[in-house]
């Protein structure tokens, strides 16, 4: 219910919701007829047609897990993202949110996280990873930057960074 007094308040946007459970993934899809649910049973031509119609914006919802259409797909037509339920991994959190939070959007992203009070130290352990001030580089050594450790994260870009760049 709560979740679909969300979409109410924004019926012209695209809209991603993503959840964890078969169970409520099929709730989800039963109470919001007109959005399109992608599982781990939908056929992969079904899946072509699914983001095909949620990129063309004919259709404005799709319901779906992480690990189904979370990793890899520029899907930057989207302006919000609901977690029907809290991801417990960064990582998951992350790419779900880079699906749309992308170059090439041209609006910005809301995110929606509703959360019950057991949830809240889950959803601490999900934001715990801190900004690093300063990296040491001691001469001969390789620092590795990659998912899950040191890594980069350019917020806000305007436009695309190409080779040369400072």
């Amino acid at each position: 219910e709560f979740i679909r007094e969300l979409l109410s308040q924004w019926p012209d946007e695209s809209t991603l919701i993503w959840c964890r459970y078969n169970q409520e993934q099929d709730d989800l899809a039963e109470a919001i007829p007109d959005a399109m649910s992608m599982s781990g049973a939908t056929p992969y031509s079904d899946r072509e047609e699914m983001i095909r119609q949620f990129k063309s914006e004919e259709k404005r919802i799709v319901i779906s897990k992480d690990k189904i259409l979370g990793f890899g797909l520029n899907l930057a037509v989207a302006t919000r993202h609901i977690f029907s339920s809290l991801i417990d991994s960064y990582e998951s959190f992350y790419q779900c949110i880079k699906r749309s939070n992308r170059y090439g959007a041209t609006k910005p992203l809301n995110v929606h996280v509703p959360l019950t009070e057991i949830e809240i130290p889950m959803a601490d352990n999900v934001m715990r990873m801190p900004p690093v001030k300063a990296l040491d580089l001691p001469a001969g050594k390789t620092i590795e930057l990659k998912p899950n450790g040191y890594h980069v994260m350019l917020m806000g870009l305007q436009a695309e960074i190409k080779d040369g760049d400072t």
